[in-house]
């Protein structure tokens, strides 16, 4: 789907032509293939080739002048496992918890942004959105109060959290 993306972002930049333009992604955390070889999530060589990913990336969405707002990723370092034991605890939610399925936790991605974005000062701004939806909580909760923030992946937002979210941002 990156190609997909790709012209995705070029449409829709070239027909609003928008001052601001919001990025939130987080498929980055996993290693990507450069020439036939898998890089592995946070190496120096994967940290070249995505570097230079988000590069051409800013420079399809800030074309017609706009402003980006990199929106870090919100979730936690998943460090602590003992949110995602029981009953309830599958598969999925247990990755999402734990540092050791081949990713980068939420805190390395944002470190990687943060120093992508400081090379990139005039035309974008960063949002650290992890007080607004972890709190001081590892990993992040699923919930705020009582509405739904995640759905299982406990990656994209669910669409009562992502009202609740919107104006915070």
């Amino acid at each position: 789907c990156i190609e997909d993306t790709r012209t995705a972002f070029d449409a829709l930049i070239a027909g609003p032509d928008p001052d601001v333009v919001v990025w939130y992604s987080q498929r980055e955390r996993y290693g990507v293939e450069s020439e036939g070889e898998v890089l592995a999530a946070g190496t120096a060589a994967w940290r070249d080739a995505v570097f230079a990913d988000w590069d051409a990336t800013l420079d399809r969405l800030t074309v017609g002048g706009a402003t980006v707002a990199l929106v870090l990723p919100a979730y936690g370092d998943g460090t602590s496992t003992s949110a995602c034991e029981g009953d309830a605890a599958a598969v999925l939610a247990r990755k999402r918890c734990r540092s050791d399925t081949g990713a980068l936790t939420g805190g390395s991605l944002r470190a990687f942004y943060r120093e992508w974005a400081v090379g990139h000062r005039d035309r974008v701004v960063v949002i650290d959105s992890v007080p607004l939806v972890c709190g001081e909580s590892d990993p992040c909760e699923s919930t705020i109060g009582t509405t739904p923030l995640r759905p299982d992946d406990g990656i994209h937002f669910s669409d009562a959290g992502a009202r609740l979210l919107a104006p915070l941002l």
